[in-house]
């Protein structure tokens, strides 16, 4: 069953599905169509759905619901290198191995020419690139038979009548049978069913065609699956060095995996409004809402006003951007996030370039726990970052996590804002240090620059702005 759940002129399948799926209703069950009943009480039903916000409410109740999670990079490269690739060389008339591809240039395919939670998009980029190939051997082959025509094959006729040398020109000019066609035939045997020396003539044989000649495998590179497939679909969210105070980094989760999120925020003169844009739903606005009064309530303590009785947002406008606007983005667990974008504008201070975060914060300070743990870790590992800030009610999630991913990540839990604080965001001297907080893999900006910082938190006085876990919004529909 596909769990839609819309509605049309004939009814709506939820209901009906309440009364298939109640086990003290299912025990006889009538059919208005066939006006019979059934006994469905020992029929196991198996339901998908793509998402549980369309599937009513006293539905879920009859449901046992188990999570699947979008396959990691690394297993889509796995996949694709022992079930999809010899699936797709056997269906284009392609010998095993003769097409080589590196993990490498797998993963390339599942990030840059993909963007799904499964593997049928790459079954298909397999598919095309098969076909490419698979059209190149034909064309070698069509090019060979050009240079070297068919021959007919010589077969010695005995010294005879001028009969035996007509039916021999004519075998020249059209495709002859074979010995056991003829004699299949009855036609010049004998009385024992044996081919006769005619028949011999009359079947000079064409050989049949010589089997497709061993070639080299086929090693597919970068290059060359960019010559096959086009330019790149997909430009993953690379993590960025942040050089400009006010912008944090998230985690998204996403209908098809992790993904980073960018939080920028931006002030000037006016009376005190925030906008907010980057194609957001109400819950994120909320919790927009909810990280701006936490931190105008503790702008003191902060250090970001002179006095207790001061307005952060006096004559001040404070604008709150989500790139990528063309994904709708909603979800209770960007206040962390927003968090840190807000005091780093405000304090001037840098959030780290090597530090995601996802939590949601409530008016008290406190980092709730949120879901997608982990597509939005895995999404982290694979940007290149060191370090990842959860809530502490998370720790939990993280046995779901592959074993690479726990070995080359750091992970720290917190409870409150003020934790978050202190492990993101970078003292004022550390401003115009390029270098601090780079994630791994990134060009440093000089030779001269000074080693990166590990993810350990910084001592910071009270005063230090507010960086807070973020888990970037749901993500319900995907480009």
């Amino acid at each position: 069953l596909r769990l839609k759940g819309t509605r049309s002129l004939h009814g709506d399948p939820s209901s009906a599905l309440l009364e298939v799926l109640d086990p003290e209703q299912n025990g006889a069950f009538r059919d208005h169509f066939l006006n019979l009943p059934f006994n469905l009480s020992r029929v196991l039903f198996i339901a998908t759905a793509n998402e549980r916000s369309g599937i009513a409410r006293p539905l879920l109740d009859r449901l046992e619901m188990v999570e699947l999670s979008g396959y990691t990079t690394d297993e889509k490269v796995a996949i694709a290198q022992t079930h999809l690739l010899p699936k797709q060389l056997a269906r284009h008339g392609l010998r095993p191995g003769e097409i080589k591809i590196s993990n490498q240039t797998l993963e390339l395919l599942a990030t840059r020419y993909t963007m799904e939670a499964g593997v049928r998009e790459l079954d298909r980029t397999l598919a095309a690139i098969c076909r490419a190939v698979a059209a190149e051997v034909a064309e070698e082959l069509a090019d060979d038979e050009e240079e070297s025509p068919l021959q007919v094959s010589s077969v010695e006729q005995p010294a005879g009548t001028r009969a035996a040398r007509g039916r021999s020109a004519r075998s020249a000019r059209r495709p002859a049978r074979t010995a056991g066609a003829a004699a299949a035939a009855g036609e010049g045997t004998g009385e024992e069913g044996c081919a006769t020396a005619d028949t011999l003539v009359d079947a000079v044989a064409i050989a049949p065609p010589p089997p497709r000649p061993e070639r080299a495998a086929v090693v597919l590179s970068a290059e060359r699956a960019r010559q096959i497939l086009g330019p790149e679909k997909y430009e993953p969210e690379a993590a960025e060095r942040l050089r400009t105070p006010g912008v944090s980094m998230g985690l998204a989760y996403t209908q098809v995996g992790g993904d980073l999120l960018f939080i920028e925020s931006s002030r000037s003169p006016g009376s005190g409004k925030l906008v907010l844009t980057g194609s957001l739903g109400d819950v994120i606005k909320e919790s927009a809402t909810a990280a701006l009064s936490w931190l105008r309530a503790h702008a003191f303590e902060l250090g970001l006003v002179s006095s207790a009785g001061q307005d952060l947002l006096n004559a001040t406008d404070v604008h709150l951007h989500f790139p990528t606007g063309g994904i709708p983005k909603d979800g209770p667990s960007a206040g962390v996030a927003i968090c840190s974008a807000l005091v780093s504008l405000f304090s001037g201070r840098l959030c780290r370039s090597d530090t995601a975060m996802t939590g949601e914060v409530s008016l008290r300070g406190h980092v709730l726990p949120v879901g997608g743990i982990r597509e939005k870790v895995i999404a982290a590992h694979r940007a290149g970052l060191k370090h990842v800030i959860l809530p502490e009610r998370n720790r939990k999630d993280i046995a779901e996590l592959p074993s690479k991913v726990l070995k080359e990540l750091q992970f720290t839990f917190v409870t409150m804002v003020e934790e978050v604080l202190d492990l993101v965001l970078l003292a004022k001297d550390h401003a115009g240090d390029s270098g601090a907080g780079e994630p791994r893999g990134a060009p440093k900006a000089d030779e001269g620059a000074g080693q990166e910082r590990g993810p350990t938190a910084l001592e910071l006085p009270v005063s230090s702005p507010a960086a807070g876990g973020v888990s970037t919004p749901l993500c319900p529909a995907v480009i």
